[in-house]
């Protein structure tokens, strides 16, 4: 299970094991995991010395059912009988039968949602950076495109600041210290 939410951090708020227990020939697991777009999966996987029986309810913020994957043999008609998936149409076919297909699933089936929520949250978490630290942030995810004019462009600075040096030290320019200029760009923002 540890592993499952590492790799799948990205998509998971919280989780909670509501029961785990194990013996050599049985285990019984139910937890919750809750994602990020506010969604939540049930967990119910249990494997009994006759078998193994497992629901896994994917249900929106507001507890309506996305989806429900399960082992119940009520269902003989599909392909995949037992194994099957319950939609708000109908009930369908299902490859996924182990937690882990499920989540992947989900991560797919949501990704783009997801990956703008991160988006959304990495912002939120940037903006409240100091100016200087922002600033360092923009220049590392600026470094990390592979420009090919990125070398003439580092040149051009890099000649940039020798001429500022040089005029300084000839007294042609003055210097501000960097604690007045941000606390000038402090006091533009209120």
């Amino acid at each position: 299970m540890k592993e499952l939410l590492e790799k799948y951090k990205a998509i998971i708020a919280k989780y909670e094991i509501v029961a785990w227990d194990t013996e050599p020939s049985y285990y019984r697991l139910k937890a919750n995991l809750y994602f990020i777009d506010g969604s939540q999966l049930i967990i119910k996987d249990y494997l009994f010395p006759t078998g193994r029986k497992y629901s896994f309810h994917w249900q929106d913020e507001d507890g309506n059912l996305i989806i429900r994957w399960d082992n119940a043999t009520h269902w003989k008609g599909v392909n995949t009988f037992p194994h099957h998936k319950h939609e708000k149409n109908g009930v369908f076919d299902s490859k996924e039968v182990m937690l882990e297909d499920v989540i992947e699933y989900i991560y797919i089936y949501k990704g783009d949602i997801y990956m703008l929520k991160q988006k959304d949250q990495i912002l939120a978490e940037a903006l409240k950076l100091p100016p200087t630290e922002r600033a360092e942030l923009v220049e590392q995810l600026l470094s990390s495109f592979e420009f090919t004019s990125r070398k003439i462009i580092d040149a051009l600075w890099s000649e940039e600041a020798e001429s500022r040096i040089d005029a300084f030290e000839r007294g042609e320019i003055t210097t501000i210290s960097a604690k007045k200029v941000f606390e000038k760009i402090e006091k533009r923002k209120d």
